[in-house]
């Protein structure tokens, strides 16, 4: 005899345990690691095709790239950033790039520095699958609109083909996100200390951590004891690796760091229709005017916002706290994007991950929402009033009484008449249009 488990449907028939659609929903967790490998590496592959050009591994294309990691080869031999030379930027880079830039005793300048863009390169691919890990619990779907925009996203590109600090303050900003948000909801404890600490060395790197942290500052503003955590932990992150560096030239450092970035200015203002042509992503398409581009940004903005809106009322629930730090974290870097007087095509790259979890997060809100809806209109397509239910019907079971007193139970009480202009449920036979009340 057959031992495979079964089970009976109403209609009476039997079915294996084991059905087809069962076997499905269990294999389909499988996409996502497989989603998130798969992104991974077609950036990782984009990024090394940059590089395999001509001139871009070993020849000069920037002008950033020489003092961030000429920075890292004269700490290595002894000279101390903002007391021996000037810098503008923490020194967070500087200490990334050291173990590269120890390589240019044995095999030259010229090899370290294309060490050093590989190594940027592979910093740059590490945020794809950051991205997936934070947005897992969504679904695929979500993986998927985040992990392919960070993966194609062509400023994002444009700052990993050499050594630039946008990828490693992605590549932080991320790590920190990822131990600060537990799912969609804030995590406790350790991880937020840890989380902190990753953001406090994003903005050793650049100071434009700052604004991801704000954020989760005001998320966490209910908590005193949880945000003092990720305080402690920002403030650590940060000091650690700067303060060594700053107590010896204090005077320097806050005017190079500080001052210099607040009044920096060029000789004339970036367009904004450069900057807009950046941010939304169109960076290979001919210039374009203003005009299309203003409209074409607003109405990112206000999809943004309508997906966020219509998944709480899908859901029947407020946005969660993964959905609020993404959105107002991408409204705070845009606009630190278009306030100053300049402004360079590789900046965008640090607006990617808040715009790709802008989008994939509401997007997969709404269509998890979706089936739960249909399921509500399918079960109920006309509505129920408490006076046309059906009365219940009791059960007997033999083994309950002795078999002496064995007897149906009575019938619940029937239910209230129906009132004629309450009444609206449809037709058993037809399951279409309400009956006519008969008379009471």
């Amino acid at each position: 005899m057959s031992r495979t488990p079964v089970t009976t449907s109403r209609a009476g028939s039997r079915r294996p345990a084991t059905a087809g659609p069962a076997r499905r929903r269990l294999r389909w967790p499988a996409a996502i690691p497989t989603v998130i490998v798969l992104a991974t590496l077609a950036g990782l592959a984009v990024r090394l095709y940059q590089l395999s050009r001509p001139g871009y591994l070993l020849g000069v294309t920037e002008y950033d790239d020489g003092t961030d990691f000429g920075s890292a080869i004269r700490l290595i031999h002894g000279a101390l950033p903002y007391r021996d030379f000037i810098m503008v930027q923490p020194p967070g880079i500087t200490l990334l790039m050291a173990p590269v830039a120890a390589a240019t005793s044995s095999f030259g300048t010229v090899t370290a520095m294309a060490a050093a863009r590989i190594f940027t390169a592979l910093a740059s691919a590490a945020a794809i699958p950051l991205g997936g890990l934070l947005t897992r619990h969504r679904g695929v779907l979500a993986v998927l609109v985040t992990c392919g925009t960070l993966a194609v996203y062509p400023d994002g590109l444009l700052a990993a083909r050499t050594v630039l600090l946008e990828p490693w303050l992605v590549l932080f900003c991320l790590l920190g996100a990822l131990a600060v948000f537990d799912g969609d909801q804030q995590a406790t404890g350790r991880r937020l200390i840890w989380g902190g600490a990753a953001f406090g060395f994003a903005g050793a790197v650049k100071v434009w951590a700052i604004l991801p942290v704000l954020v989760i500052l005001v998320l966490t503003a209910r908590r005193p004891r949880q945000a003092g955590r990720f305080a402690a932990g920002v403030v650590a992150g940060f000091c650690l690796p700067v303060l060594p560096f700053a107590l010896l030239a204090p005077v320097t450092f806050y005017r190079g760091v500080v001052v210099a970035q607040l009044v920096r200015s060029d000789v004339q203002r970036i367009p904004l229709a450069s900057r807009l042509q950046d941010m939304l992503g169109l960076t290979h398409l001919p210039a374009g005017s203003t005009a299309p581009l203003v409209v074409t940004g607003v109405a990112v903005i206000v999809v943004v916002a309508a997906l966020m809106a219509a998944g709480s009322w899908l859901s029947h629930r407020r946005p969660p706290p993964l959905d609020w730090f993404a959105a107002v974290t991408c409204l705070l870097v845009v606009a630190a994007f278009l306030w100053p007087a300049d402004f360079y095509e590789h900046y965008a790259a640090f607006l990617a991950p808040f715009l790709a979890l802008s989008l994939a997060l509401p997007i997969a809100r709404i269509v998890a929402a979706l089936p739960r809806q249909g399921k509500r209109a399918r079960l109920s397509p006309w509505p129920r009033w408490p006076c046309c239910r059906a009365p219940r019907r009791a059960t007997w079971h033999p083994r309950s009484r002795p078999a002496s007193s064995a007897r149906p139970r009575t019938p619940s009480r029937p239910a209230p008449a129906c009132s004629p202009t309450r009444c609206r449920t449809p037709s058993p036979s037809t399951g279409s249009s309400p009956p006519t009340p008969a008379a009471h």
